[in-house]
């Protein structure tokens, strides 16, 4: 009989599953799938679920692989990040790199935690500036920790101050993407990241593998935001402003500075639609886009007024154009045929009178006397007279 020696192992990767969930789904495929295999590795939240299967043919293994490895990644959805041997820094990583993205860490802390995960994929130094431009830069850092900080002597939440702090990181190194984990020491651990107009903080309860669980919280919060998946394990508000955060303590959740409540109020009085900003560099706000509102009645009736006013400005200035061609054509052409008219009368009237006077009268010379040359210019004025006066019609021509 032959053997099932063909073997193919597939690793489906989680972050921060619905274990119950995950455990159901198990159960029903070691059921359905008996030469299917399974085995669940766990640590700071990063499951995960290596499925092995024997057959007697290659295909028939790889089938199995792939139907198992489906069917978890239909159940979990996005808590699901990937399969193989990359890790979650490596996978985020490369969301990154194709959304052209970076991250920038607010504290050292948060850095050092970052980089260690980071480091280990040749992807890192180029969606992480492991410090360069942010908190090991004493310019930068100085400017994170005063945007960060409304009011020194205030003792501000931890979830508060990690909302804060990572705010300040995207601001102030102007990154798609502000981190920072805050709380050390204390029985909780806050992750936070800023990106666009809201700010994302989850809480870890305090472990051993706390501080990387929050590392890789960071970059699951943001792999899930630049795939548009949502972070349903975090809380969230808008970018520099108060998270009211649910479940905490009534003595935990302290008012924030006075000039942040100021700003917030003035915000509120003047009804402007806008919003912190973690990527503006010039102001704390970016303003929304406004809602359509419906045209209003007498929005209406100036808009029908404004096309007939338009309409008679255009028939005043034809009206206008017309007397102009009328006034320059017309009028001249009826003054250039009454001037013509007097200048043919005034030359047939000196005609008449230089031909008088060359006529002979009785008593006068006799019939072979020499004719005087007023004869010939009153031949020629006379006959030249009613040539020129034909010629000169009175027609104006505009072109010469």
């Amino acid at each position: 009989m032959q053997e099932k020696n063909v073997t193919k192992q597939v690793i489906v990767r989680f972050f921060a599953p619905d274990m119950h969930k995950l455990k159901v789904t198990a159960k029903q495929l070691s059921v359905t799938s008996p030469d299917l295999k399974l085995g669940l590795y766990g640590q700071a939240d990063e499951i995960l679920v290596v499925l092995n299967a024997q057959s007697y043919a290659e295909a028939a293994a790889m089938q199995l692989t792939e139907s198992g490895a489906q069917m978890f990644e239909d159940a979990m959805g996005d808590y699901s990040y990937g399969r193989g041997k990359g890790g979650l820094a490596y996978v985020t990583a490369g969301e990154l790199m194709e959304a052209r993205a970076y991250i920038a860490a607010g504290d050292e802390e948060t850095g050092a935690l970052l980089e260690t995960e980071v480091k280990a994929t040749k992807r890192g130094d180029k969606v992480f500036d492991f410090g360069d431009d942010s908190y090991l830069n004493d310019k930068v850092a100085s400017k994170i920790e005063k945007a960060a900080i409304f009011d020194p002597n205030e003792a501000t939440p931890a979830y508060q101050a990690a909302a804060d702090w990572a705010t300040a990181a995207a601001k102030c190194t102007k990154s798609e993407f502000g981190a920072a984990i805050k709380g050390f020491g204390e029985e909780k651990l806050y992750a936070a990241i800023a990106h666009g107009k809201f700010v994302y903080v989850r809480e870890i309860p305090a472990s051993k593998d706390a501080e990387k669980c929050a590392a890789l919280t960071l970059l699951d919060m943001t792999r899930r935001l630049l795939i548009g998946a949502g972070v349903p394990y975090a809380q969230s508000c808008k970018a520099g402003q108060e998270l009211e955060w649910e479940g905490a303590p009534a003595a935990a959740v302290q008012t924030r500075a006075p000039q942040a409540k100021a700003m917030q109020s003035q915000a509120k009085a003047s009804k402007k639609s806008v919003a912190y900003s973690a990527n503006d560099d010039e102001d704390d706000y970016v303003q929304k886009p406004k809602k359509k509102k419906k045209p209003s009645s007498s929005a209406g009736v100036s808009n029908k007024i404004v096309p007939i006013i338009v309409l008679v400005v255009l028939l005043v200035a034809l009206v206008f154009a017309g007397y102009y061609l009328l006034n320059t054509f017309f009028f001249n052409k009826t003054g250039s045929d009454k001037d013509a008219s007097t200048s043919s009368s005034s030359a047939v009237s000196m005609a008449q009178s230089v031909a008088d006077s060359t006529t002979p009268q009785d008593g006068a010379a006799p019939a072979d006397s020499t004719p005087i040359s007023a004869d010939g210019a009153a031949a020629s004025i006379t006959t030249d007279a009613p040539a020129e006066a034909a010629s000169n019609t009175g027609v104006v021509h505009p072109f010469g």
